[in-house]
């Protein structure tokens, strides 16, 4: 066999090895994002927000970023830190506010939302 014959069955080879029908690409995986749990708070009580329950199945590092999806009208709440695992808002109106926290690792992202409840404590009778 002569070197050229050689190097050619070497490329035969290398050229079916490559072919393998498993080598179609995987699936994107999202990293899984968790806002915390709703919560009930008299208005212009300072509310927690928590991200650290988010996690990647692949390990990738995390970004997070927060934002109020849904405010009562004319409310002027806004979040302290919103690229922070842990932040905070304090509602200023009475209402439900939808606080929507995107986690992204690479290219992939996925969003969850806490809702929280300020309204005036009842009295009683």
């Amino acid at each position: 066999m002569t070197q050229r014959q050689r190097l050619l069955a070497i490329c035969v080879v290398l050229a079916a090895m490559s072919c393998n029908s498993d080598s179609s690409p995987a699936p994107p995986v999202s990293p899984h994002s968790v806002a915390g749990h709703d919560q009930i708070v008299a208005p212009h009580t300072v509310v927690q927000l928590d991200g650290s329950g988010s996690s990647d199945p692949l390990n990738r590092p995390l970004s997070y970023h927060w934002s109020i999806a849904l405010a009562p009208s004319g409310s002027t709440a806004t979040i302290a830190d919103p690229l922070a695992v842990k932040t905070t808002i304090t509602p200023d109106l009475e209402g439900t506010y939808d606080i929507l926290l995107v986690v992204s690792a690479g290219n992939e992202q996925e969003g969850s939302t806490v809702h929280i409840f300020a309204q005036i404590a009842d009295a009683g009778p």
